[in-house]
């Protein structure tokens, strides 16, 4: 990839894509904590009613912001595709991390994730285990992913082990696996990450550094039964082992057959000790 830097070397980009929601991302950016400056936070206005002010972002948060336009609301794909397109072609970077509006991460994340990344360079993608509070009621649980790759790439088969706004990933990895894929709408990060996990290393840091909102009204779960077809898909597609896959596509129907509130109090359910997370 040819990179037109237009910047100094950076610790890592945030990468956020943002539709109509101000308030969210100003509290996104109002986590964000790293001990230097090293670092920028690239937002993809996707064709917001009111589009994003650059200038009052920045200054009204204290972070970092550049604001990439778009013309008109393409999705979140398109969105994350323009904003990587963007930091890779004019910014030196070793690693971006996503995050989604509203979504607030742990003071110690970037530190943590940054240090890790720079001890263990085999690793591509890094999680986290993840805080999801239920916007509706106030319950919460912990999602909790295994730690080591060999361990992972099993749990892939079964769901996705790593929550998109917990990755940090590094850019190096592109030039093998591409951006996001855009022939599996609403998984796309999962195809990704299976990408990823199939031609690099993969680690999870088990703690929550990210506490995340479960929005009734957000795409994964207004969408639920197109993204467990994007899912299956996938892993028909890019997943290697055929016995696992046996298990994971028979889980994704039975999931698909479930109404999505019921599956949302069964994941509370599960997870029902995580509540000492606060």
């Amino acid at each position: 990839m040819n990179r037109n830097v237009l910047s100094d070397n950076l610790d890592f980009c945030v990468l956020i894509p943002c539709f109509n929601n101000l308030q969210g991302l100003i509290v996104s950016l109002k986590s964000i904590y790293y001990p230097t400056s090293d670092f920028l936070v690239v937002v993809v206005d996707d064709g917001s009613v009111e589009p994003l002010d650059e200038n009052y972002v920045s200054k009204i948060t204290g972070k970092p912001v550049m604001v990439i336009r778009m013309q008109q609301n393409v999705g979140i794909t398109q969105a994350l595709n323009a904003g990587l397109t963007w930091i890779v072609e004019n910014i030196t970077t070793n690693y971006i991390a996503r995050l989604d509006c509203e979504d607030i991460c742990r003071k110690e994340r970037f530190v943590k994730q940054i240090s890790f990344l720079k001890t263990h360079t085999q690793v591509s993608l890094l999680g986290s285990w993840c805080n999801f509070e239920d916007s509706k009621t106030g319950k919460h649980y912990l999602y909790k992913s295994p730690e080591l790759h060999t361990s992972i790439v099993k749990d892939m088969y079964s769901r996705n082990s790593f929550i998109h706004p917990t990755v940090i990933i590094n850019v190096s990895v592109f030039d093998k696996t591409g951006f996001y894929p855009t022939n599996y709408e609403y998984a796309e990060d999962y195809a990704l990450f299976w990408k990823i996990c199939t031609t690099s290393q993969a680690h999870i840091l088990p703690e929550s550094l990210v506490n995340c909102l479960l929005n009734r009204n957000g795409i994964s779960y207004k969408n639920k039964n197109k993204q467990l077809g994007a899912r299956f898909k996938v892993i028909i597609k890019l997943a290697p082992n055929s016995l696992y896959k046996v298990f994971g596509l028979a889980r994704l129907v039975f999931l698909f057959l479930l109404p999505k509130k019921l599956i949302l109090r069964l994941k509370l359910f599960i997870h029902n000790d995580a509540t000492v997370v606060k």
